[in-house]
C-alpha cells in the first residue's frame, strides 16, 4: 500500500497506472474504536428524494449508517417525511415543499455536515437544478482550505449533463478547493455527461478506460458502475476494478445503497493514520471500497434470499458484516 500512497503524493512522475487490490481495501477497514462516540464518525448531509421518490433518500442513508456513519441528515421533499420518520428514524430530516424554502434550509444547514451526498431521486426539474447549483455556490464559498468529500449520484449526474454552467462549477470546486469529488455513473449517464462522444457500448468495452478518462478531465474520482465496477483516482494513475459481478445487485436502489456506502466509508476512514498523511487518497480508497463491499453484501444477500429476490434494502443490511470480516483479516 505505501507504493500506492507514494504514487498519489507524486504525481506527475510517471504516467503508469497503479491497480489498487481487495486485499489492500481490506487492510485499511478499521475496527470500531471501543472508546468512539456518534462524533467520532462523522456528519453526512444527503439531499435525495423529491416527491414520491422516498425510496432512494431512503437506501443511500440507510446505507451510510450501516457503512459506521455517526450522523445523517436528510433533505428531502416535505411528501417524504413521514415515510422516512418511520423508515429511518434514526436519521435527522430536514424536508422542503417549494423552492424558496428549500433554498433557504440550504443556506442554513449545509454546512453543519462533513461531507455531502447529492443526488438520488432529486429528479431534473427546475427545483432539483436550483438545489443542486445552490448547494456548489455555497460549497464554492467556503474556505477553499476546508477539505470536504461531495459525491453527485443519480439525477445530479443527469443534471450536470444538461447544464454546462453546473458542470463548470463542479470543475471549479475540483481543481482551485480542497473539496474531493466522487461521481458514480451508471453507463447511460456517463455517456449523457460525454454529451454522447461515447456510446454505452463503449463504456461496457472498457470501463477502466472510461473512469480513467473523465478523472483526468475532470480532476475528480469516478466510479464507472456496471458488471465489473472500476475507479479511477483524479489523476487516472490509481485505479481499481470490481472482478467479482453480481446480478443480484440489478435491482433499483442498488445505486442508492452504493452511493450511501461510499459515503459511510468515507467517515470512518477518514480518521485511519495513512489517510490522514495522504488526504488526496481518502475519496478514491472510500470509492474503491464502496465497490468491493456493495459486490460483497450483494452476495451475502443473495445467499439468503436468492439472486433473483434480492432487494436494495438486504444489501444494505449486509454491509457492516461484510466490514467485520474485513476489518478481521
Amino acid at each position: 500500500m505505501e507504493r500506492i500512497m507514494s504514487d498519489e503524493m507524486s504525481a506527475g512522475k510517471s504516467s503508469a497506472a497503479k491497480t489498487l487490490t481487495l486485499e489492500e481495501i481490506k487492510s485499511f477497514i478499521p475496527a470500531r474504536d471501543p472508546e468512539s462516540n456518534k462524533g467520532s464518525y462523522g456528519k453526512l448531509f444527503v439531499i435525495a428524494g423529491s416527491s414520491g421518490m422516498s425510496g432512494a433518500a431512503f437506501f443511500a442513508a440507510l446505507s451510510a449508517y450501516r457503512a459506521g456513519t455517526g450522523l445523517v441528515k436528510l433533505f428531502t421533499h416535505n411528501d417524504n417525511r413521514v415515510i422516512l420518520q418511520t423508515q429511518l428514524p434514526e436519521a435527522i430530516l430536514l424536508d422542503y415543499s417549494e423552492k424558496e424554502e428549500a433554498l433557504q434550509k440550504l443556506q442554513m444547514s449545509i454546512h453543519w455536515a462533513h461531507d455531502i451526498l447529492i443526488g438520488p431521486g432529486i429528479g431534473t426539474d427546475t427545483l432539483s437544478c436550483a438545489i443542486l447549483k445552490q448547494t456548489l455556490q455555497l460549497l464554492l464559498s467556503e474556505d477553499k482550505e476546508q477539505e470536504r468529500i461531495i459525491l453527485l449520484d443519480a439525477d445530479a449526474l443527469n443534471i450536470l449533463s444538461l447544464n454546462d454552467e453546473l458542470m463548470n462549477m463542479v470543475d471549479l470546486l475540483a481543481a482551485t478547493t480542497q473539496k474531493q469529488i466522487i461521481i458514480t455513473p451508471h453507463p447511460m449517464e456517463m455517456m449523457r455527461l460525454q454529451h454522447q462522444n461515447i456510446t454505452v457500448s463503449e463504456i461496457l468495452a472498457d470501463p477502466v478506460d472510461a473512469a480513467r478518462n473523465f478523472s483526468e478531465k475532470h480532476h475528480l474520482v469516478t466510479v464507472m458502475k456496471c458488471s465489473h465496477s472500476a475507479v479511477s483516482n483524479e489523476s487516472g494513475r490509481n485505479i481499481y476494478q470490481n472482478t467479482s459481478s453480481c446480478p443480484a445487485l440489478a435491482k433499483g436502489g442498488s445505486g442508492d445503497v452504493l452511493a450511501g456506502c461510499i459515503m459511510g466509508l468515507v467517515q470512518i476512514l477518514r480518521n485511519a493514520k495513512p489517510i490522514r498523511e495522504t488526504p488526496d487518497f481518502l475519496a478514491f480508497l472510500a470509492a474503491s471500497a464502496g465497490v468491493a463491499v456493495h459486490v460483497a453484501a450483494g452476495h451475502r444477500a443473495a445467499e439468503k434470499y436468492g439472486t433473483h429476490g434480492v432487494l436494495a434494502r438486504d444489501v444494505a443490511d449486509e454491509i457492516g458484516r461484510v466490514l467485520d470480516l474485513y476489518h478481521e483479516n
